[in-house]
């Protein structure tokens, strides 16, 4: 019979050591049954939690990709035409949102797609402006402006649309 010495045999000696001080504590008169009892539920709600947590992570997956088609759906929507009273309303709702710009002396009109401003405006920086957020009103096919300054003669509508 060959004796074993060095680190295999201390390594083992460590491992039967653990394995009695583990039996010990698993076999305790007072506690063994409540350690008993921990070494089989706590496999088993590691599994169970593991399980929560995938479907949190598939339900989180399944709801980013029909969000993600809804985003893709809307991408290709077809541009709106409005009615007139309509068109018109959306263009004030834009313009009018800003405090600088006067509501009392602006006149809105819309007919076919065709935005008309009518009234004096204080500067000509706000003229612009009115016209680019008009711009930007889905619907608005052409903008005629017939603002005019104060001190200045108001401009006549052409018939051709041109201003």
């Amino acid at each position: 019979m060959r004796v074993e010495t060095g680190l295999k045999s201390w390594t083992k000696a460590a491992g039967l050591i653990a394995l009695g001080a583990s039996l010990g504590l698993l076999f305790d008169p007072r506690n063994g049954k409540r350690r008993r009892r921990m070494l089989r539920d706590r496999p088993i709600a590691l599994a169970r939690r593991g399980e929560r947590r995938a479907e949190r992570v598939a339900h989180l997956g399944a709801v980013k990709t029909r969000a993600f088609a809804a985003r893709t759906r809307h991408l290709a929507e077809r541009p709106k035409s409005y009615d007139d009273v309509t068109l018109a309303n959306k263009v004030e709702s834009e313009v009018f949102r800003f405090q600088e710009i006067p509501k009392g002396k602006l006149n809105v009109d819309a007919v076919n797609g065709i935005v008309t401003f009518r009234g004096q405006i204080e500067r000509p920086e706000i003229i612009a402006e009115i016209i680019e957020k008009t711009r930007e009103v889905e619907g608005v096919r052409q903008i005629e402006n017939l603002m005019h300054l104060p001190g200045t003669e108001a401009p006549h509508h052409q018939p051709n649309g041109n201003s």
